[in-house]
This record gives structure tokens, sequence and C-alpha cells, in this order.
């Protein structure tokens, strides 16, 4: 089982989040990825991301009441330090086929679900495209790719 599609339901990941200074029902908006997972955590114990890390903390997005007295004084601090933080507009997404695989006499995956699609929120839209490939006769994308898909999702939410 796994999430091996581009469509929303898949890139999409709960992240539930509570603690001090974490309002009930705060909500992140933005493109957020596996990566950012441990710089927030790392972000929420007042711990600066290393820059040998890919991620970014969403600690200071999520952590809306500053004056909460039980935020420990390192959070407080990074949570100073990133306000106003600029934030990705765009997002790389790459999965690679891992053949035929069938569960329960079902085909689940095949070596043309190789993608590679780049997601984008931003004053422009909210958009994905994908471009589909072999991953027998492209793995590197290196030929032009065999399909591409397009979504608005600002008209087109379902995909």
């Amino acid at each position: 089982q796994g999430k091996w599609n581009m469509y929303e339901n898949d890139l999409r990941i709960p992240f539930l989040l509570r603690g001090p200074g974490i309002e009930h029902n705060t909500t992140f908006d933005n493109l957020g990825s596996n990566v950012d997972v441990m710089a927030t955590v790392l972000g929420l114990a007042g711990v600066e991301t290393p820059p040998t890390m890919d991620g970014k903390s969403l600690a200071s997005f999520v952590v809306t009441n500053t004056s909460d007295a039980t935020i420990p004084s390192a959070t407080r601090k990074h949570i100073e330090l990133n306000k106003g933080a600029v934030w990705r507009d765009a997002l790389l997404v790459e999965y690679y086929g891992l053949g035929v695989v069938e569960r329960y006499e079902h085909l689940e995956d095949t070596f043309n679900n190789t993608y590679r699609a780049i997601r984008s929120i931003n004053g422009n839209g909210n958009v994905v495209l994908a471009e589909f490939t072999d991953l027998l006769s492209n793995f590197n994308f290196t030929k032009p790719g065999n399909f591409y898909e397009f979504y608005d999702l600002d008209d087109d939410p379902y995909q």
C-alpha cells in the first residue's frame, strides 16, 4: 500500500500538531513536504534546522499565540527569528514506478507510473503539472514524456 500517484489525495499529508501556542483548528495552506516534518519538530523544540537538512520549519506558521507563557524560550526565539519567512510556492514531486505490483488480484503499480511533477501555489494559481514516462525505456527523463497531465486545482479540485 502506498501513495503512488501525483493527485491531491496522495500528495497531501495529514500533519497534526498540538502544543503550547498552537491554537485549535490552526491550518497551514502552503506547500509542505515530508522533509519539513523533522525541521518542524526541531523548530518546536527551539532547535534551528541544520544546513544539511532540506526541510523548513512550519513552527512560525502554526504557533500563532506567542504570548502563551508555556512556550519554551528557545522555541519562542526560533519562532521570532523565522516570523515573516518566505515560504516555497513550488514543490518537485517524483516517483519511480515499482513495476508490476499486484495485491489481492488487483494491479497497483506499473513501470509507466514513473513521473515527475511540479506542484505550485502562488498568486497566479494553484496547479500541478506532471510528466509520465516508462521507467524501463526512459528512467532518467532524457526523452520526451509518454504523456502529461495538468490540473488547475482552483477550477478542478478533484482532478
